[in-house]
């Protein structure tokens, strides 16, 4: 296996590469995973109910080295000051492989096989992680807009979904059938409602979570727009909100909040504005899903795609 980038980062951006001199990684068990397990006792046998993940911890043997003496003296102090300001405010970093990341903290510093006026030493550090699961974000952006444009290349596989999506009615003169219209040229598609609707009001889109189980995620609505309404597949994702211009509410299935951001920079919690019929943090499922919602605001969404362990390719 051949990994190129394994870095940390620290709460307020400061990076340290721990594959590049003066940091140089030798042995780590960074792609060690457990799982804990919950059961209860039957008659003839246990039966496994539940598997979750407790605190973890990873240990990390770090080279460092430096030309002169001053560079090598100047390698510890910045490593000590950029992993201890994550531990002291309790704002965790992020340690990477990759597309990958584990939000932990530093610990432990334990240095062995220096001697003074040699430039070379060997540091065993200790990383705890209390969400043990490795992330890549993946980013979507939907826009406001009258039609959906559909790049050619991805024209056939977005009519299957097209014509497979499932329209709800959101507007009152919505006629109860709906049906769905297409115009040319080839590289665009509309969608509407009964004819004597007063607008356009679906607009669909394509999602590929390219991950093999489904994913949490986060998703940012922006304003103004007055109870937004977003359907991923046959899921719909509601809140009943009004969003002003410049305002913006952020959904995250992960911490299980629900934020509206007001223009003078207020935070509003509408945990009790969401939709009780339909889970709001409804997890995205793996593949391709069809977007649709009300064209006349845009969003964007990040996927959380977590692994017990770094991809090893």
């Amino acid at each position: 296996m051949k990994i190129t980038d394994i870095y940390y980062l620290n709460s307020r951006g400061e990076k340290l590469n721990l594959l590049s001199p003066p940091y140089q990684l030798q042995t780590a068990n960074l792609f060690d995973y457990s799982w804990d397990y919950s059961s209860i006792a039957r008659r003839r046998r246990g039966q496994i109910t539940a598997f979750a993940k407790g605190i973890t911890a990873f240990t990390l043997l770090l080279g460092v080295n430096g030309y002169s003496e001053r560079l090598y003296r100047d390698a510890i102090d910045r490593f000590y000051e950029v992993v201890e300001y994550d531990l002291l405010n309790l704002t965790s970093g992020r340690l990477y492989v990759g597309e990958f990341y584990v939000n932990c903290y530093i610990k432990s510093s334990k240095k062995t096989d220096w001697e003074w006026g040699i430039e070379t030493l060997d540091n065993e550090i200790e990383v705890i992680v209390d969400y043990p699961y490795w992330c890549r974000e993946k980013e979507y952006h939907f826009y406001m807009s009258p039609q959906s444009v559909i790049d050619e290349g991805i024209k056939d596989g977005n009519n299957s979904i097209i014509y497979f999506a499932l329209l709800e009615q959101d507007y009152k003169h919505d006629y109860p059938r709906k049906y769905q219209t297409r115009y040319r040229p080839a590289k665009k598609r509309y969608l509407r409602d009964y004819k004597y609707d007063y607008y356009h009001n679906h607009q669909l889109a394509r999602l590929d979570n390219d991950h093999f189980v489904e994913s949490g995620f986060k998703m940012t609505i922006y304003g103004p727009c007055t109870e937004p309404k977003i359907w991923i597949g046959d899921h719909l994702y509601h809140v009943a909100v009004t969003l002003y211009d410049s305002e913006y509410l952020v959904i995250d299935s992960r911490e299980r909040t629900i934020v509206r951001y007001a223009r003078n920079g207020v935070q509003e919690n509408c945990f009790g504005k969401r939709d009780n019929k339909n889970y709001v943090f409804q997890k995205i499922p793996p593949g391709k899903s069809a977007v649709k919602w009300n064209a006349t605001y845009s969003f964007d969404l990040t996927l959380y795609q977590e692994r017990s362990e770094p991809p090893w390719k």
